[in-house]
């Protein structure tokens, strides 16, 4: 068995047509947040309406959102605590949900944001980066695959880098230290019950 350091990144995927992807990956940012690592999360397809208003498009504020506002506001990374921000670089759901923004539209900003994630990574002040969602958005067309496999063969050494989505390629997999795919048993919107506040968004 081969040893790596203690502090070697890992590549982490979480995929699957069952719920708790982004739940996941929020876990891993509770626990390194808590030891006093800056957290980063880069959301590529859920558009917040707030930040970043679009006629046409399906953009919800999440839980998650609310919750980092008010842990900037209350400066808890003075207290031993690492850092944690939520962006939201998506312009909404593409393409389902009465989606009315042009496909061109979504493209241009997940073209934007992955260019984005580069930034991020290169300033080395974030010890774990979750692109939430950069899996559909290789699905979705909106940014290629062969440059999402370039981002995470290049990241820094020890950067923490997680991705989540519904589908992962053989590829991407390769790439990956960890992947864990959440399978649908059974889900409250096959009975018509829609996404609930707090437990969904």
């Amino acid at each position: 068995m081969k040893v790596t350091p203690h502090n070697q990144g890992l590549v982490i995927v979480y995929y699957g047509d069952g719920k708790g992807k982004t739940t996941a990956a929020l876990g891993i940012a509770l626990r390194a947040v808590g030891r006093g690592m800056n957290v980063k999360v880069l959301q590529f397809i859920k558009g917040d309406p707030i930040i970043n208003k679009k006629e046409g498009a399906v953009q919800w504020t999440t839980g998650e959102r609310e919750f980092v506002k008010r842990f900037e506001a209350n400066g808890e990374e003075g207290r031993g605590l690492g850092k944690f921000d939520i962006e939201p670089v998506g312009l909404g759901f593409v393409s389902i949900m009465c989606d009315e923004l042009p496909f061109e539209e979504h493209r241009e900003a997940a073209q934007k944001a992955l260019s984005h994630a580069r930034d991020v990574v290169s300033r080395g002040e974030w010890q774990v980066v979750i692109l939430d969602e950069i899996l559909r958005a290789i699905d979705e067309n909106l940014i290629e695959e062969e440059d999402v496999i370039k981002f995470v063969r290049e990241k820094p050494e020890k950067l923490h880098l997680v991705l989540t989505g519904h589908t992962v390629s053989q590829k991407i997999i390769a790439t990956a230290d960890l992947v864990t795919e959440m399978k649908k048993i059974k889900h409250p919107y096959d009975d018509g019950i829609l996404a609930k506040v707090g437990i969904d968004y």
